[in-house]
């Protein structure tokens, strides 16, 4: 056989952005601070569509439960914690250069900071979590090793 039967690999940098993009999907689904979020949702204490409220607060405990578990299955507790630190760091240069530096001056701004850091921060660590064997298969060629006729 003269040709070589060269598969491309069925996963990639594509991947992972749409792992990231469905980590920020849920986190800024369950809480962001605009007020379009499921806790805002729940908060309104009218007593209508109470059984989707509930399944749809079932639906995200489970989908987050399950990235949260994949995540510190992968990373454990020492790469959580830096995990968490580097993307508290990228998220606050991120809304740095997003939010005006007059909102900071004032209490609500910071509040504001904040309401948008910890989400930002948690999707971005189950998002690395997510993808991060797929990561490491391409930084450390082992994509291309398997591709390599014997």
């Amino acid at each position: 056989m003269t040709g070589h039967n060269k598969k491309k690999p069925l996963y990639g940098w594509r991947w992972v952005s749409m792992r990231m993009s469905v980590a920020f999907l849920i986190v800024f689904l369950t809480y962001n601070p605009t007020g379009y979020s499921y806790l805002h949702w729940l908060a309104q204490f009218d007593n209508s569509l109470l059984s989707l409220k509930v399944m749809v607060g079932i639906l995200l405990f489970i989908f987050l439960q399950v990235l949260f578990s994949i995540t510190f299955s992968i990373f454990r507790l020492s790469g959580m914690i830096a995990g968490v630190i580097t993307a508290v760091l990228l998220s606050q240069h991120v809304l740095i250069l997003v939010l005006a530096e007059k909102r900071m001056e004032s209490f609500d701004g910071y509040i504001l900071w904040l309401g948008y850091l910890l989400p930002m921060t948690a999707a971005i660590v189950i998002g690395a979590g997510t993808s991060w064997a797929q990561i490491m298969t391409r930084l450390s060629g082992q994509e291309y090793k398997r591709l390599m006729s014997k």
